[in-house]
C-alpha cells in the first residue's frame, strides 16, 4: 500500500493538484497487473477454466510467459517462482502421461 500511496503523491506533486480517482478496487487490480507479471499474463494470454481437461505442458506455459515477458520487456521471474505464483490462482500442478513419457501439467488453465 505505500508503494500505491507513492504513486498518488508523485502524481500530486507532478500536477500540482489532487485529482479524481477510480474507485481504491480498481485502483488496487491495476496495481497488482502492473507489478504481477504472472497475473498480467493470466490475465491477456490465458483463460482460468477451472475445468480438469484443460491442461498445458508446465514447460510450454512458461516458455509462453517468457515470451509475454520479452515482447512487452518486461523481467520475467523464475520457473519455479512462476508456479508458485499460478497456486495462489489455484492453478493445480500435476504430472500426466502424454505420448510415452511422464509429464508437468497446470491443469484448469489454458491459453487464449
Amino acid at each position: 500500500m505505500l508503494n500505491l500511496a507513492l504513486i498518488f503523491l508523485r502524481q500530486l506533486i507532478h500536477d500540482n493538484e489532487f485529482s479524481e480517482a477510480d474507485d481504491i478496487g480498481t485502483v488496487q487490480q491495476d496495481y497488482e497487473l502492473n507489478s504481477n507479471t504472472v497475473m498480467s499474463f493470466v490475465n491477456e494470454i490465458c483463460e482460468i477454466t477451472k475445468n480438469e481437461d484443460d491442461d498445458i505442458i508446465c514447460r510450454d506455459l512458461y516458455d509462453e510467459y517468457t515470451r509475454y515477458c520479452k515482447t512487452n520487456k518486461i523481467a520475467a521471474i523464475r520457473d519455479n517462482v512462476f508456479g508458485s505464483e499460478l497456486a495462489l490462482l489455484h492453478i493445480k500442478r500435476y504430472r500426466r502421461r502424454i505420448d510415452s513419457s511422464l509429464e508437468y501439467v497446470y491443469s484448469g488453465i489454458k491459453l487464449k
